[in-house]
């Protein structure tokens, strides 16, 4: 519900279970038609494809994922499942083809369920911000390089923002991020709507794609 105010510049927005699940669906379909058209052109990933063809590059956000696990009855049981089949999907093959994966959450661990831990291992690249435990660090970093345990647990108070970052190459930084205002961020969102593609942009694959003319602006290439 927080990203609700930056809703002019998202392509989608899932607030419930149900419509995750759907919005899932959704972009494992498109990544579908991503890997069909980059096999059509012998290619390995979308970032091999010509100009003109390269579909719409898409960052997926899931904000506080323990809300898509844990369950309140057996009912919501199914539900959890696909939702951790679908992200465990996108996690392992979404990159290539330009579908990118951001989880946030407070501790993401095998208390959540079990696919919590198999969908943690595919996520390459970690932000720690200051933790409050040692067992919220591990379950961020640990699995990954240990040493930089004790660098995301010396992390001071009086230095907001300061993060042990991960990536692909396994090394650890440290890093600080940029304040960035809510009121500042939405108006960000609302100056830059009109670059924000439509779904069936998202979804086109080796058909090339624009995103319409701004007033006062030049047509931009998606």
């Amino acid at each position: 519900m927080e990203l609700s105010p930056y809703a002019p510049r998202l392509t989608a927005l899932a607030t419930t279970r149900g419509e995750c699940l759907d919005l899932l669906a959704d972009l494992i379909g498109v990544m579908g038609a991503r890997m069909l058209a980059c096999r059509r052109l012998a290619v390995r990933d979308i970032w091999q494809l010509p100009d003109a063809s390269r579909p719409i590059p898409v960052v997926l956000l899931v904000d506080e994922i323990a809300e898509l696990f844990l369950t309140a009855d057996k009912a919501e049981k199914d539900q959890v499942t696909r939702t951790a089949t679908a992200l465990l999907r996108i996690a392992q093959l979404g990159r290539a083809f330009g579908i990118h994966l951001v989880l946030s959450g407070q501790r993401i661990g095998s208390d959540l369920g079990p696919g919590v831990t198999a969908l943690r291992a595919q996520i390459g690249g970690r932000i720690c911000h200051r933790v409050n435990d040692p067992e919220t660090a591990v379950r961020t970093l640990g699995d990954l390089d240990p040493d930089a345990l004790a660098a995301a647990r010396s992390i001071p108070p009086e230095l907001p923002g300061v993060a042990v970052v991960t990536g692909s190459d396994g090394r650890w930084y440290r890093a600080r991020s940029g304040y960035v205002s809510t009121h500042m961020a939405e108006q960000v969102a609302t100056a830059y709507a009109h670059l924000t593609p439509s779904w069936a942009q998202v979804a086109t694959s080796g058909l090339g794609h624009r995103l319409p003319e701004a007033a006062g602006n030049p047509e931009i290439a998606a």
